[in-house]
């Protein structure tokens, strides 16, 4: 170990580079694996009742008269746009992870405290990084209440048919 005082700071600011590193790695892996998960439901929900609703609808328009059905494809459309806002959300998790990789790719690392700095690119892809982050956080949303709006829908539509 050196007594150099210029030494032991790039010695700490080596340190500090490699647990942002660690941190962001662990972070982005956590994040990426949950929205991921997240993003899978919200499809796999919303396009098992629209497939489900499709089945059913098919099978009771062969009994009858397809103007009565109105209520049971308003819920199918709510269904749909379900699918819609949740394939939204991936991609907005996909741009919100390309942005934060481009964040830190463009972050100069320093030898001086607080070893790191911000360049012009890197605030412009930290902006970019939110806007999507916030995006698919809406998007993920609108998807689940489109998913509810569907489910009290057809319950309606089917008061409305027996």
């Amino acid at each position: 170990m050196s007594d150099d005082p210029e030494e032991l700071n790039r010695q700490h600011a080596l340190r500090h580079h490699e647990r942002l590193d660690r941190i962001e790695a662990d972070n982005d892996k956590a994040a990426i694996d949950a929205g991921a998960i997240a993003v899978r439901t919200l499809v796999l929900v919303n396009g098992g009742a629209v497939v489900a609703m499709l089945a059913f609808l098919a099978n009771v328009i062969n009994e009858g008269s397809g103007d009565q059905y109105d209520g049971v494809l308003s819920s199918l459309t709510l269904f749909a746009l379900g699918v819609f806002f949740a394939v939204g959300t991936a991609i907005g998790a996909y741009m919100t992870n390309l942005s934060a990789a481009l964040r830190v790719a463009w972050t100069r690392r320093t030898w001086d405290y607080p070893y790191e700095k911000k360049t012009k690119q890197s605030k412009i892809w930290h902006r970019f990084s939110a806007l999507f982050h916030y995006l698919s956080i809406g998007a993920g949303f609108t998807s689940l209440v489109l998913f509810l709006a569907g489910v009290l829908s057809l319950k309606q539509a089917m008061h409305a048919l027996f």
